[in-house]
């Protein structure tokens, strides 16, 4: 299931950053998605930093995300937001 939705990014959301908080997932993602994939604490929220629009991958193994709390996380999959 994960890596289907990766691999629905692909020429999806104009090569718009993908956040994920565990380096290990940053080349994986990166490779399979086409999009640019930065690595990063999720506590720290480092999506909010951006002035661009991004994307939120929170696989099964990571850090929570709690995108309830900000009305700019939309959710476009299960595992995937978009942030504006």
């Amino acid at each position: 299931m994960e890596f289907s939705e990766i691999r629905a990014l692909e020429g999806q959301f104009a090569g718009m950053p993908i956040f994920v908080n565990n380096p290990i997932y940053r080349q994986f993602v990166e490779g399979w998605s086409g999009h640019p994939t930065i690595a990063g604490e999720f506590s720290r929220e480092p999506w909010i930093l951006l002035s661009k629009p991004s994307l939120i991958y929170n696989a099964r193994r990571s850090t929570p995300f709690d995108p309830d709390r900000d009305p700019r996380a939309e959710k476009i999959s299960p595992r995937l937001w978009k942030y504006e």
